[in-house]
């Protein structure tokens, strides 16, 4: 019978907004791969079909020409919640081909279901999350076990996996090859773990030091004179290490980011930068981002207790001594702007000043320290599209939807902590 591989996002997805108001939380980078890229590479198999919320239903099918949202014909689907971190041993834990199956993590939510089209058909295409539950009248009867494998639960769990994540990522690339143009000048410390790969440069001065993991530098990216790398490090096609950068161990910068200044065990999605001076340390940042000269954050507190930070409502403990902030889609600061530990940025934000912003700055605010207002919406997609088109890429109606229904939706979240709304 003809089984076909679907991710979908279960109940515990908004744990990570705002990374995830314009994204499946299935496509968030851990390691060099994101989470999806990880499932398809075990099981040897792209996603067939995908399954996320209703507001991403068509972005999602514009970005990955694939089926969102929609049923197969006949045979069965194995549903994989998004937040699994796939290793090499899933498959044979959780196998493509079987009986239908349950597996729950130990909330008790279901985080791989094996069923057939008949089954999936009974239930929402646009709600699995919420009705892929042991009671559901449409999934009785279905045997069910624990699953066995690695989950993130919440944002910070991805960057305190990063490093370990890049080291079992990089095994599948071959390492030891310096395919790109790699400077007589450029020092390279256990080149075993370095992989160069075409059409990438090491300028002279750079140093690639993998004697603690491995560094991973993709297509058309480049390492600028006197910037230093140690690994595990990845560096995505076409990104850019400016000159006296340090980017230390458990860092992915993605696709087409530029980055300087000082960089620790921190994720940049792709289309990011920081290309200045300035200290990110166990940050995730999401895409068309730009933080100015001097930004930089705190990931310690003075008094080394835990950090909490703004997740589903709540400032939460996160049981983590190292917690740098989290940054939404298309948000920007200025220069010298400071960000308290486990500060979270929504979307679409502009800060500036010399005041320290908010722990927690809605979706589409502007301003500094508290002194926040409503971004306008036709301002936010205008400097949307000005920052694409420097990447030659086009802001599409269905992404300018995708900001708008965001811009819409947090309202009144914003009105909540206190960001003034513009008066016409």
């Amino acid at each position: 019978m003809n089984v076909e591989l679907a991710l979908f996002e279960d109940r515990c997805t908004t744990r990570f907004l705002p990374l995830v108001w314009t994204r499946p939380v299935y496509d968030l980078r851990c390691g060099i791969r994101t989470l999806r890229e990880k499932v398809e590479a075990v099981y040897g198999q792209p996603a067939a079909r995908l399954y996320a919320r209703p507001h991403l239903t068509t972005v999602l099918h514009q970005r990955t020409g694939l089926p969102v949202n929609q049923m197969g014909h006949e045979g069965m689907v194995l549903l994989l919640s998004g937040r699994v971190v796939a290793d090499p041993e899933l498959p044979a834990r959780v196998p493509l081909e079987g009986p239908e199956m349950l597996y729950l993590d130990d909330e008790g939510v279901v985080v791989a279901a094996r069923l057939t089209v008949p089954r999936l058909k009974a239930l929402s295409a646009h709600s699995l999350g919420e009705v892929l539950q042991v009671g559901t009248p449409d999934l009785h009867g279905i045997p069910h076990s624990r699953f066995v494998g690695q989950l993130v639960c919440w944002p910070w769990d991805l960057i305190k996996l990063n490093a370990a994540q890049i080291v079992a990522d990089a095994a599948s690339w071959p390492l030891g090859s310096l395919e790109g143009q790699v400077s007589p000048g450029a020092h390279l410390v256990a080149p075993e773990n370095i992989f160069v790969a075409p059409d990438a440069r090491v300028d002279p001065g750079a140093v690639l030091d993998a004697s603690e993991g491995p560094v991973v530098v993709e297509r058309g990216a480049r390492l600028m004179a006197g910037s230093v790398v140690v690994g595990p490090v990845f560096v995505g096609a076409r990104s850019l290490v400016k000159a006296g950068a340090r980017v230390y161990e458990g860092t992915s910068i993605g696709p087409v980011c530029k980055v300087g200044g000082e960089v620790e065990e921190s994720i940049f999605q792709a289309y990011s930068n920081k290309q200045h001076d300035g200290f990110l340390g166990h940050a995730m940042v999401g895409e068309w981002c730009n933080l100015g000269a001097g930004t930089t954050n705190s990931d310690l507190k003075n008094n080394y207790s835990t950090v909490r930070v703004w997740a589903e409502g709540l400032y939460r403990d996160t049981g983590e001594q190292f917690v740098g902030c989290f940054i939404g889609d298309h948000t920007k600061t200025g220069i010298g702007v400071l960000l308290n530990t486990g500060t979270v940025l929504g979307v679409s934000c502009n800060l500036y000043g010399a005041a320290m912003p908010p722990k927690f700055v809605p979706s589409f605010s502007w301003g500094q320290g508290h002194k926040l207002v409503e971004y306008r919406l036709e301002q936010a997609l205008q400097a949307a599209r000005r920052m694409m088109a420097r990447r030659n890429v086009e802001l599409t109606p269905t992404e300018a939807d995708l900001l708008t229904y965001i811009f819409a939706v947090t309202a009144q979240e914003r009105r909540v902590h206190g960001v003034a709304e513009l008066e016409e």
